[in-house]
């Protein structure tokens, strides 16, 4: 792995950016009425940066491969909670958009990075 530490990640980076967005967006007044869908955008937002950070602290690729899979889950979540706030008029449709352009980015960034990963793997395994 390249990285040396969490935060040389631009992946984590981006998804702790998407985070902070996001708890902007749950400080609306009608969102935070929709207490449920609150708790799991947030949940969701969180999750990402969360698996980020608990895979690169694991010993092998494979390993962070895994949670990087789950950090990809939850970005699609994220964006599917997102659809269901501006469904919900909690949201305005710039803020859909521009959140989801986020979670869609940090998604492929994910993909590359469990590709560039799994790729790293196989060759560590034809040593």
């Amino acid at each position: 792995m390249i990285a040396k530490t969490l935060i040389d990640l631009q992946v984590y980076q981006k998804a702790l950016v998407g985070s902070f967005a996001v708890s902007a967006l749950l400080k609306h007044p009608q969102l935070r009425k929709d207490r449920k869908l609150s708790e799991q955008l947030g949940a969701a937002a969180d999750s990402v940066c969360s698996n980020i950070a608990e895979g690169f602290a694991q010993q092998s690729d494979r390993k962070f491969t895994l949670y990087l899979f789950v950090a990809r889950g939850s970005a699609n979540e994220v964006r599917a909670h997102l659809a269901v706030a501006r469904n919900r008029d909690h949201i305005t449709a710039e803020e859909l958009s521009e959140l989801s352009r986020t979670y869609d980015e940090i998604g492929r960034m994910l993909t590359r990075f469990i590709q560039y990963l799994r790729r790293s793997d196989r060759r560590e395994q034809a040593k």
